[in-house]
């Protein structure tokens, strides 16, 4: 059973939230995947005022421009800095950036969201309905008025029309300017300021109706609505449901007996914030609200509770839904008013709410308000989304963890195509239950009847069974965790683990199909007796849930034990018979269990289990080869998996004696199909099962297709494990080839197989050719073995991959010198493993692999390859596995989830991989790491934000993120900093320039950030940020020569290399620059082979290496690879990776992660050897030296290295510290070792000092960061850069001869003069450097 945990409330949305799905996407019918986001001109009257609003302001606006504007298509985030103007810092102060550049037009519509919060946690806790209702809005009005009495009295002065918003402590302002955003976003209350939309929604298409059960629809017996009516004598009287849709038709005769309005008033049962209809009362032109209310509650066989009452908010006027006419309409549904907007009264909120739509994954705009609805008693049902049938589909808001999200079946129970699934490995995922939802007849406007199908269908069956059972237990109405428990426990399991989970819980069907019938039985209905107990296990005591508890009697009813064994059943009075079942145990019978009304019987049983008998299921080959089939078998209702051995085939099963049993076989070879059988069991049996290979696809080992069918190959079927000759561990992802690589197998964990060892493999080996299997892994020394078996047959080899193994025997170093001098040690390193190994302590290796071809050149001409921040998911299929071998690239682990515009780094021989995004509609701050010895991706902590495509470096062992995009596409400006010792975040300076889509390089212990763009990416800026890590500080660059985004760029030789990306237009560039801090100027250098953008970069064994990307002006995704070499000025060809995708991340090493293949966002990772030439990034320490600085060790040898430690390359006084980083060829993490020089001035030393200031051209001076200072004397020269506060300092022997000192920075005058440093002398010269052009 499912586990509901409610987190509490994150802080709120902190980036430009929610810009991508402001309004709803509606899921309608059949496959309803939203179409472009555009936002829609306001040609809508204005709707009466509502409470809150300044006088006469009440606007239906939905257009996310001001009254009668066309704000023009912005389907996403199109923030950037507005640039001049007087209004050009709009985008400060937690203004949107895409808010910011509108407004730089003119005045526009905007949101303004608060900080604060109401605490509602008391609410749940009030039992009267009217009280806590009341308790619920006084908390959140009371909220709202504090925190937004500033803003209100600035709205006020401005004279702009405004609506005050306290479900989620917001204010929407219909027509503002720029400096007024940004005076509302420089109050401490607020939180941001911000962008509203509009989306345009798929149309609805109709289904094929399926013949009626008897005087009902098919959804409604297929829940057992109709029985619940007849037995229990409950319809939903006394219960209201509500909904936000499209409206209703009033007039309609299956609706009009049951509006809460019959017959009287419109007064707090109906609301129009789009103020569209014509008439006074509810209207549904569109007619998605009036089928889903139907099929809530409508008469005549269409409804699931025709005796509840309704209410109903117009959240959408048409196919558009506007942001602020749902959020109108959900606080309405909070605190209906009377049709004047007056008179709010919590009392006569709805019971159950209904939305049949939903918007983009992962967004949270609408959070705020279902948690409030949760905190009145509300009951939230949404639609999951129409996006299926891939995992990880599901939509927002049903996939908050306090929606109840709903599935669609078809009318034989089976999950609908659209439907979309939850995530495997998800804490809470989706959906949470199925129910009818293809091909559903309910009301349609103008009193008639329309056929429609999508998840919108299926929402309104369980809203209507929960109106069933609150009215049939009114001790369940508000307390929403009971409800969902029992709607949970009472569901019939539908079995589909294809997106994770077991077969009575999983996120294609959640808990199971809809039982209306068995969810009002478990309910405490009025006048029940109570029988409760707990089952536990005889032998042991041990709780057993899952216990099947069935009562037979005035009526039957059943239920399941929960985790603790325990279980309830609510029964009417009288004798019952009840027997208690669970898989592997004998059935338990109590007779003649007398429940009366009111009064609790408890009955605990033990469980005895029951006898069993041996059976032995045999899988082979039924299509020709004939061989033993490694298979997972299950057996139906056992709840459990059992595993075959690879070599014979064969699994052990203890089941109950006579029993018959089907049991299933499927393959875990690809390419053969399941196969089911039956068994009687009343002793030791043993069952023969033939598994035939797919013979259309021809992808079981062993099979090609000729002539036209699918025929066995002459060979056989090898398999076994591949472990580590030093440890003894097995090793994952090696390759086992067969015949020179003609057949090839890779080695894999086997979680679910306790009795199979991980680091498994088997590949087919054909009798003719070499028969020599070779087992590979990087690090490793190959190791082969001859194939002895004949054809058809099975053969265990298990290969022991040999490596080296490298360790330092001492301990950090730590020394003393005066400047001038410099100290030696020495250590010794040695190969502790069981083959050569060759180390370099100094200099990288050069590439050997770069003559490899690789993978054939893939050139994909592609739709969607799109530079936005913010993309539409792909309609089809999630990429997952692995491509063809494309050796020298080497496969990775796949990442635990799709991801592209991630941050990658390489760390102590570790890969991490921070934020990104997990289908390109919007950020994720999960990160993880790889561990190249244990092949697997391991979760660390979350960044404190989302972060997409940012720059981004180790340095001195921290890694830190510098710009990029925030969670939903906006310029995130805020550095965050992880630390791997602590598995922590802290956080750094704002970045005074953020952009998303930056080039990034680190260089000298500097991050910089080379261009990049907002939202669309449809410009780009020139700008280069550099952020100074020891100083925690920004500053700027020379410009880029060109507005750019998405380029590829590194630090080389005390240099910064870019190349290709995003040149205005936006087109595809193959320019490339370099710059040189020293000069601070940019230079042309040798171009790309072609156009390339969205690049896989990383610095490695001394050069820029770029892969794939998009090329051919932007619409092809190419796989091909280069590398840059900046002493030739030159690139050369790289091995071909093994997928052509773009966005994804890369890490020195050479480690590619993630990245997309257009629309489609995929797991892969990859490795290309020999690329591991990493030096560590951070301050440079000029001052160590090694050597002999690599050589080869044989196993069991060592090595005498000699540090140097020069002071003689220090400029002043202090301590030093270093990591010395051996890289060695080896499987294992690099060693390394901290070195620490103390070093001392001398007596007769002099110290040279002063401050760098810049002078603009109004006189203003100030300190001036970066400043190149250079000191000359004799034949030696020192150069210097100043410090965050344009601080130097130079030591250097004390003498009377006079030391020539040059002050320069970039964009100043030159300034020099002569000093004459005399011993132990501290002279001190500030230097004022005037601006160019004063």
């Amino acid at each position: 059973m499912r586990q509901h945990v409610f987190p509490a409330r994150p802080p709120r949305r902190t980036a430009a939230a929610i810009s991508v799905a402001m309004t709803a996407l509606l899921v309608l019918t059949g496959l309803a995947v939203p179409a472009q986001a555009q936002a829609e001109t306001a040609r809508t009257p204005l709707p009466q005022a509502v409470d809150g609003d300044t006088p006469g302001d009440a606007d239906g606006d939905t257009s996310g421009g001001t009254d009668g504007e066309t704000p023009g298509d912005t389907p996403g985030d199109t923030s950037g800095d507005p640039g001049g103007g007087k209004d050009g810092d709009a985008g400060r102060a937690g203004v949107q950036a895409e808010l910011a550049a509108r407004l730089a037009g003119g005045n526009s519509a905007f949101w303004v969201e608060f900080k604060a919060q109401a605490a509602l946690k008391r609410a749940p806790t009030i039992k009267d309905w009217t009280a806590r209702g009341a308790a619920v809005v006084e908390e959140l009005r009371s909220t709202a008025e504090s925190s937004q009495a500033k803003a209100q009295e600035l709205l006020s002065e401005a004279g702009a029309r405004y609506t005050s918003l306290f479900i989620d402590n917001s204010i929407y302002v219909h027509s503002g300017s720029a400096a007024l955003a940004r005076e509302l976003a420089e109050d401490p209350a607020v939180e941001r300021v911000r962008m509203p939309r509009t989306y345009r929604l798929p149309e609805p298409r109709p289904g094929e109706r399926v013949a009626a059960a008897g005087a009902v629809e098919w959804g409604v017996a297929a829940v057992h609505a109709d029985k619940v009516w007849s037995d229990y004598k409950s319809d939903g009287n006394g219960v209201v449901v509500g909904n936000i849709d499209s409206g209703v038709d009033v007039s309609h005769p299956a609706l009009a007996g049951a509006y809460r309005g019959a017959g009287g008033t419109h007064d707090y049962n109906w609301y129009d914030p789009t103020g569209l209809c014509t008439e006074p009362g509810p209207c549904d032109a569109y007619g998605h609200g009036t089928h889903t209310m139907g099929t809530m509650v409508g008469s005549g066989g269409i409804g699931v509770a025709p005796g509840a009452r309704w209410i109903a908010a117009r959240g959408c006027q048409d196919y558009r839904c506007g942001e602020l006419a749902l959020a109108l309409s959900a606080q309405w549904m909070l605190a209906p008013t009377a049709a004047d907007g007056s008179a709010p009264d919590p009392a006569k909120r709805p019971n159950i709410l209904n939305n049949s739509w939903s918007s983009a994954p992962g967004d949270e705009w609408y959070r705020d308000y279902v948690r409030q609805w949760v905190a009145a008693g509300i009951f939230p049902a949404f639609a999951v989304g129409n996006d299926g049938s891939d995992c990880g589909t599901q939509h927002s808001p049903g996939e908050y963890p306090e929606s109840y999200a709903v599935g669609a079946v078809d009318q034989n129970g089976t999950v609908a195509w659209f439907s979309s699934r939850g995530e495997e490995g998800a804490a809470d995922s989706k959906p949470d239950i199925a129910a009818p939802g293809q091909n559903v007849r309910s009301s349609a406007p103008g009193g008639g009847y329309a056929v429609q199908s999508g998840t919108s269908m299926a929402a309104p069956h369980v809203s209507g069974a929960v109106a069933l059972m609150w009215s049939a237990a009114p001790a369940l109405v508000g307390d929403i965790a009971a409800t969902r428990d029992i709607l949970d426990r009472t569901a019939q399991d539908r079995a589909d683990t294809t997106c994770g989970g077991t077969a009575g819980d999983n996120n294609v069907y959640g808990e199971g199909m809809l039982d209306a019938y068995r969810a009002v039985g478990a309910s405490p209905r009025a006048g029940a007796g109570t029988l409760t107990g707990t089952v536990t296990d005889e032998r042991t005591g041990e709780p057993v849930a899952g216990v099947r508890v069935s009562a037979t009697g005035p009526r039957t009813l059943d239920t399941t034990t929960a985790a603790d064994g325990t279980y309830r059943l609510y029964l009417d009075e009288g004798d019952y018979d009840v027997s208690l079942s669970f898989f592997g145990y004998r059935t338990h019978d109590l007779k003649d269990v007398q429940v009366s009304a009111g009064e609790t019987r408890t009955r605990d049983v033990g469980l005895s289990p029951a006898p069993t008998g041996r059976v032995t299921v045999r899988v082979a080959d039924g299509s020709g080869q004939g061989w033993p089939v490694y298979a997972a078998v299950t057996v139906a209702g056992a709840g459990r998996t059992w595993f075959g051995d690879p070599g014979d085939g064969r699994a052990v099963l203890d089941l109950p004696l006579d029993g018959t049993y089907e049991i299933t076989a499927t393959p875990r070879y690809p390419g053969y199909a399941p196969v089911t059988g039956q068994v009687t069991v009343g002793g030791d049996v043993t069952l023969d099962l033939s598994a035939r290979v797919d013979a259309a696809a021809c992808a079981a080992p062993g099979y090609a297709a000729a002539n036209g069918a699918c025929a066995p190959v002459p060979g056989a079927l090898v398999y076994g494990a591949v472990t580590d000759a030093n440890t003894g561990d097995p090793v994952d992802t090696a390759s086992v080839t067969s015949g020179g690589g003609a057949t090839e197998g890779e080695t894999a964990p086997t979680p679910d197989d306790d009795a199979l060892p991980d680091g498994f493999y088997w590949v087919f080996a054909p009798m003719s050719g070499e028969r020599v299997l070779t087992a590979a892994q990087r690090g490793y020394q190959s190791a082969s073995a001859r194939v002895t078996a004949g054809a058809g047959e099975v053969a265990r080899t298990d290969f022991t991959l040999k490596a080296g193994r490298l360790s330092v025997e001492e301990d950090d170093v730590s020394e003393r010198a005066r400047l001038g001098q410099k100290v030696k040690t020495r250590l010794t390193i040695t190969n502790r493993g069981t083959a050569p190994l060759t180390y370099d302590l100094a200099e990288s290796r050069r590439d050997v692999v770069a003559a490899l071809r690789g993978a054939p050149v893939r050139r994909v001409e592609a739709d969607g390859l799109s530079p936005a921040a913010i993309t539409a998911a792909a309609p089809g299929r999630t990429a997952t596995g692995q491509a063809a071998a494309a050796a020298p690239w080497a496969g990775v682990a796949d990442y635990p989830t799709t991801i592209r515009d991630n941050a990658a780094g390489l760390h102590d021989g570790k890969v991490y991989s921070f934020g990104g995004s997990l289908r390109g509609e919007g950020g994720t701050p999960a990160s993880y790491v790889y561990d190249p010895i244990t092949t697997a991706w391991t979760p660390i902590a979350d960044m404190p934000e989302a972060r997409q495509k940012a720059a981004s470096a180790f340095v001195d062992g921290r890694f830190y993120v510098v710009t990029g995009w925030g969670p939903k596409g906006e310029p995130a400006a805020r550095t965050l900093v992880y630390d791997p010792a602590t598995d922590g975040w802290s956080t750094g300076a704002d970045n005074p320039h953020p952009w998303g889509a930056v080039g990034s390089a680190v260089l000298n212990g500097r991050i910089y950030a080379v261009g990049g763009c907002a939202g669309e990416c449809q410009t780009a800026t020139n700008q280069v940020t550099v952020y100074d890590v020891a100083g925690d500080r920004f500053t700027t660059a020379a410009p880029y020569p060109e507005p750019i985004s998405w380029a590829a760029c590194g630090g080389l030789g005390g240099k910064v290399y870019c190349a290709g990306g995003l040149a205005e237009g936006p087109h595809g560039t193959q320019r490339s620059y370099v710059y040189d801090p020293a000069r601070d100027a940019w230079d042309r250098i040798a171009d790309l082979p072609f156009d390339l953008w969205g690049s896989s970069y990383a610095v490695a064994n001394g050069r820029l290496v770029v892969a794939g990307g998009v090329t051919k002006g932007g619409t092809t995704l190419t796989n091909e690879a280069f590398a840059y070499d900046p002493d030739a000025d030159a690139w050369t060809p790289l091995p071909n990776s093994r997928y052509a995708l773009y966005r994804g991340a890369a890490a020195c090493g050479l480690y590619k992660v993630g990245g997309a293949d257009g629309p489609r966002v995929t797991p892969f990772a990859e490795l290309l050897p020999g690329h591991d030439g990493c030096d560590a990034a951070g301050t440079d320490a000029p001052w160590l030296s090694a050597k002999p600085a690599r050589g080869t060790l044989a196993p069991g040898a060592s090595a005498r290295v000699t540090l140097t430690l020069d002071a003689r390359q220090l400029a002043r006084p202090g301590t030093y510290e270093a990591e010395l980083v051996v890289n060695e060829d080896t499987p294992y993490p690099a060693p390394s070792l901290g070195v620490t020089l103390e070093a001392r001035a001398p007596w007769h030393w002099a110290r040279l000092s002063g401050q760098v200031r810049s002078k603009a051209c109004d006189g203003t001076v100030t300190p001036l960061a970066g400043a190149t200072v250079t000191v000359e004397r004799h034949r030696e020269s020192w150069t210097v850069g100043a410090d965050a506060e344009g601080r130097y300092e130079q030591w250097l022997v004390g003498g009377p001869s006079k030391a020539r000192i040059t002050v320069t920075a970039g964009g100043h005058g030159t300034s020099a003069f002569d000093v004459r440093p005399l011993p132990h002398a501290d002279v001190r010269r500030d230097v004022t450097l005037t601006r160019e052009g004063c």
